[in-house]
């Protein structure tokens, strides 16, 4: 018995099914590139206003207002 899958190896499939492959293996990869971008950019844009915020709370406190 050997761990290769029944479907065989994928260099023994056609030029056009292997470039498809490809194709959709980036596309997923873009997608999930995107989406971490996506949430690493709302994540930073939670912290700045986090920190605009207590900046504004003791500028004021400073302030005495």
């Amino acid at each position: 018995m050997t761990d290769e899958p029944k479907r065989g190896r994928i260099a023994d499939l056609p030029l056009e099914v292997r470039r498809a492959q490809e194709i959709e293996r980036q596309r997923e990869l873009d997608e999930g590139l995107t989406r971490r971008h996506l949430a690493i950019a709302k994540y930073e844009r939670s912290f700045l206003a986090l920190q605009l915020a207590r900046i504004l709370t003791l500028a004021a406190k400073l302030r005495g207002d």
